[in-house]
């Protein structure tokens, strides 16, 4: 496949038609993996002490980092200028799933 070209990446690399099923088995995999490896430390506990404004972005199908956290995270922030994006036709990984959405999102948040 030719690399260079951002089409030719995306359809080479991503699915065009998410499959949930595969989803939920991959993230059910990592998770295990992660567990395994370490204590599976989690950044929550840094977001309230975080003073600009965040971006959370999420995929409403990721099985790796479930939506709930999300969620979790977004209610920790201090900054009222935060912002939750749940991305509905994504799993883990919107930038690459859902990219023109993502970008605009990434884009607005930022000059704004």
């Amino acid at each position: 496949p030719e690399y260079g070209n951002k089409e030719v990446f995306r359809s080479y690399f991503f699915f065009s038609n998410y499959d949930v099923t595969a989803a939920k088995i991959s993230g059910k995999l990592s998770n295990l993996w992660l567990a395994l490896q370490s204590e599976h430390a989690s950044v929550l506990s840094d977001i309230p002490n975080i003073t600009q404004p965040i971006l959370f972005i999420w995929g409403k199908y990721d099985f790796v980092v479930p939506p709930m956290q999300a969620f979790e995270a977004f209610g920790m922030a201090q900054n009222k200028e935060s912002l939750l994006y749940l991305f509905n036709h994504s799993g883990h990984s919107p930038f690459a799933q859902q990219p023109e959405i993502f970008e605009e999102t990434v884009y607005s948040f930022t000059h704004r």
